[in-house]
């Protein structure tokens, strides 16, 4: 389905479905690349994503000028208990992005999202995840509803600064850490091997040897047990690397010890940033502090890569994302509703389920 209106010189469109989405692919996959999206919000990503979420309807407003694709909102859209939902395709732990290539073209993609919005019959919410500070057509967007909550989140990032030397964005006790593990590991008399790979064949081969050491790591540490064991969510993982490498921006690191995968990091490029995608250690690794030698080589490769600006770890605090000079790049998630009264209604709404969630394990059965 698609609507068009608008000047003579700017049009709008609205784009309803996969099939209807997939039409427009080069445009957009061209438009996310001229603007810098991050890795995760690139165009194979989404399509993995899409594909993998089939009960979500893409919902997307997109802003021409001149007939050339200016801005885009790539949304998802579901309904539950009588609301519309509209959200950023995607992880929302991921950095996302809504295109445009200047500031005119998002507002005017601000206000057709709002115009687009506003001619729902029913009531809605739009949820925007983790996106820049600042973002242009967020900004636009709150000015369109007023009635909209903010929550901040933050990245540990490594800045890297010219002429700074790697000992600056290693810590003195990370290099001891690395010094005492190189020496366990030979006097163990073990083969180490850390190796680099972008080709697409060859992360694609070592992908089921990752999602095994993932799940080990998850069994150790009694975290997301079933999650790994889901074949459903080891098949999405695959895919989504799969598409991160056929996008060219997958850098995978791996280490070995006597050929045995005991550690990884998965780490995507854009725009000058290295992003952590996924990193995990075997618990067989931990006794020669493989998760300590393969971050700091993601660290020295980023350091001596000159297109490379800075390192980001993701969302979370844990400690090794926190050594060494380390800044806390801000990103925001954005909740907006069609009004205020619309907000009260549900929040009123969201806190009555909360009750009853918390009430209904004590319930009886009737006779």
């Amino acid at each position: 389905m698609t609507v068009s209106s608008g000047a003579p010189r700017t049009t709008c469109e609205l784009v309803i479905g996969f099939d209807e989405l997939m039409n427009k692919a080069t445009t957009l996959s061209a438009l996310l690349e001229a603007t810098n999206a991050p890795a995760t919000a690139r165009w194979l990503p989404l399509v993995c994503w899409m594909r993998h979420n089939p009960k979500l309807t893409p919902w997307s407003v997109l802003v021409y000028r001149d007939r050339q694709l200016v801005s885009a909102a790539v949304l998802a859209r579901s309904f539950r208990r009588g609301i519309v939902r509209f959200e950023t395709m995607g992880d929302g732990q991921l950095p996302s992005s809504l295109p445009s290539r200047d500031a005119g073209s998002a507002r005017d993609l601000a206000g057709a999202v709002g115009e687009r919005l506003r001619a729902l019959p029913t009531p809605w919410i739009l949820n925007l995840r983790h996106l820049e500070i600042g973002d242009p057509v967020v900004g636009a967007i709150k000015c369109e509803f007023p009635a909209s909550r903010t929550e901040q989140g933050v990245s540990p990032r490594l800045d890297f600064r010219t002429g700074e030397p790697l000992t600056s964005y290693l810590s003195r006790n990370t290099r001891s850490a690395l010094a005492k593990a190189r020496n366990r590991i030979h006097n163990g008399g073990l083969v180490s091997e850390l190796t680099w790979t972008t080709r697409s064949a060859e992360i694609d081969t070592v992908v089921p040897e990752i999602l095994d050491l993932y799940q080990e790591r998850t069994i150790q540490l009694k975290q997301n047990v079933a999650l790994l064991a889901d074949p459903a969510y080891r098949r999405f993982f695959a895919d989504m690397v799969h598409a991160y490498a056929e996008d060219g921006v997958v850098r995978l690191l791996t280490f070995r010890l006597n050929q045995k995968l005991v550690s990884y990091a998965m780490c995507l490029e854009s725009a000058g940033t290295l992003f952590v995608y996924s990193n995990r250690m075997s618990p067989d690794g931990a006794k020669y502090s493989a998760g300590t030698i393969t971050n700091s080589e993601v660290v020295r490769m980023a350091h001596s890569d000159p297109t490379i600006s800075c390192v980001d770890w993701g969302t979370g605090l844990q400690r090794y994302k926190l050594s060494g000079e380390v800044t806390l790049h801000p990103h925001e998630d954005v909740d907006v509703w069609p009004s205020e009264p619309v907000y009260r209604a549900w929040v009123w709404a969201q806190r009555v389920r909360e009750i009853g969630t918390r009430v209904a394990p004590h319930r009886t059965k009737p006779d």
